[in-house]
């Protein structure tokens, strides 16, 4: 499995889930903000987006032939909601952060172990919009690779 094989899967999971929820906002994968808030069950509007991140190799199994490499693939997913209170806006994030855990703990198995390992609140209701939050969530994923890729 290579790093891009996993950030496809991690995408596919987030997919799946938007596609199955809809209280989860269709998660792109490396687009802009451009246009793309989409409403949602409880009336606010949502941008999803997840964007490739660095790739890092944790150790190389010496002896095996072909080789084998222990891999941890980063990822960090967009989360903007527009809604008209601080409280509605907690919420709708709230409730999609849930969800997108609760996917990558059932995805979680095999080669591929993802968790969320960072959170960063971003300030746009004193930056910029003030209808508008949103997180910034670093999503790891240590896999076993034949390629140190």
């Amino acid at each position: 499995m290579s790093s891009d094989a996993v950030l496809t899967a991690l995408h596919t999971v987030l997919t799946d889930l938007a596609t199955a929820d809809a209280a989860v906002p269709t998660i792109k994968r490396n687009e802009t903000l451009d246009d793309a808030f989409e409403a949602l069950d409880a009336g606010a509007q949502a941008y999803g987006n997840m964007v490739d991140g660095d790739l890092e190799r944790i150790t190389e199994a010496l002896g095996v032939p072909g080789g084998q490499y222990e891999m941890r693939q980063f990822a960090l997913l967009e989360l903007i909601v527009k809604a008209a209170t601080d409280e509605a806006r907690r919420a709708a994030l709230g409730v999609i952060l849930a969800k997108v855990h609760a996917a990558l703990v059932a995805s979680t198995g095999g080669v591929a172990h993802w968790e969320i390992t960072g959170l960063d609140r971003l300030g746009q209701a004193t930056d910029g919009d003030p209808e508008v939050s949103g997180y910034t969530v670093e999503i790891t994923c240590e896999f076993v690779s034949d390629v140190p890729y």
